[in-house]
């Protein structure tokens, strides 16, 4: 369980520069990003669930995905909008597998540099709320609080319930509890009171 203290200004350090408006996009279409602006990724619209596919650039390259492990319907729906097409969940021949659990070694070991995967290694040390706060603390301690001031103050009950509470009691207000390994919201709830968990 991890306890976040709520009045720390959550959205600080959001950037605040206006982002341009887009009209939806229908197809799937290209944008590189990163430093030198070198890297390729897809972009996909919502809006184009339902609608039949327009698929210039998916038809072009044959752009296919496969799903393993999982039922993901709108996962399915956006990619098959924009004209991907499913293959089996035995198949070789995927630009994209999408997996409700993480891969084992041996499968990503076996990927060809144009096969992508929607889990990477270890990626539970960032959504897990308790590896997150663990790594976070790490990083403040070797690089220095200034640089990893991005989470508000956060407790992994029950290894540090001592120490919420000693804080609980300076600092009095809203403490948001967080399940370690639930998703999307769910078993979240907000405290004020300690002495009733």
């Amino acid at each position: 369980m991890a306890l976040l203290h709520s009045s720390e200004g959550l959205g600080e350090g959001v950037d605040k520069r206006k982002t341009r408006e887009r009209e939806p996009n229908m197809e799937v279409s290209t944008a590189l990003v990163g430093a030198r602006e070198k890297i390729p990724v897809l972009l996909f619209s919502a809006a184009a669930i339902g609608k039949s596919p327009t698929h210039a650039l998916t038809t072009t390259h044959r752009l296919t995905f496969k799903i393993m492990n999982d039922t993901n319907k709108i996962v399915r729906a956006l990619l098959l909008a924009h004209g991907f097409t499913e293959v089996s969940s035995t198949s070789v021949h995927f630009n994209l597998m999408w997996s409700a659990g993480h891969m084992k070694m041996h499968t990503l070991k076996q990927l060809l540099p144009h096969q992508k995967i929607n889990h990477f290694p270890r990626s539970y040390e960032l959504t897990r709320k308790d590896n997150l706060s663990l790594n976070v603390r790490k990083m403040q301690q070797t690089k220095g609080l200034k640089h990893f001031d991005i989470i508000p103050q956060t407790f992994v009950i029950p290894k540090e319930l001592h120490q919420f509470r000693a804080t609980f009691q300076k600092h009095r207000g809203t403490w948001i509890m967080k399940p370690t390994m639930l998703s999307r919201g769910r078993g979240i709830s907000l405290i004020s009171d300690v002495s009733r968990h």
